[in-house]
């Protein structure tokens, strides 16, 4: 299976998010809190309060896609 995944802009959310906010939590996120359209061809980032999580939310013209990246820990 070919996935390509575009974006024009990616914006990193500041503080901290809900990790257990779903698709419709994060894209009302995006509208309300930076006053921005969910459904522009950009990679909205979300950080989790221990900063060991990131996740992302992409519109791919025919629907979100939610991306998912656990961090290693560093010692």
């Amino acid at each position: 299976m070919d996935i390509q995944l575009t974006a024009d802009r990616v914006y990193l959310a500041g503080g901290y998010t809900d990790m257990r906010k779903s698709i419709d939590g994060l894209s009302a996120v995006v509208s309300q809190q930076y006053d921005l359209s969910p459904f522009l061809p950009s990679l909205f980032l979300f950080c989790g309060r221990r900063r060991d999580r990131i996740k992302g939310l992409l519109w791919q013209g025919d629907g979100f896609v939610t991306l998912f990246y656990f961090a290693l820990t560093t010692e």
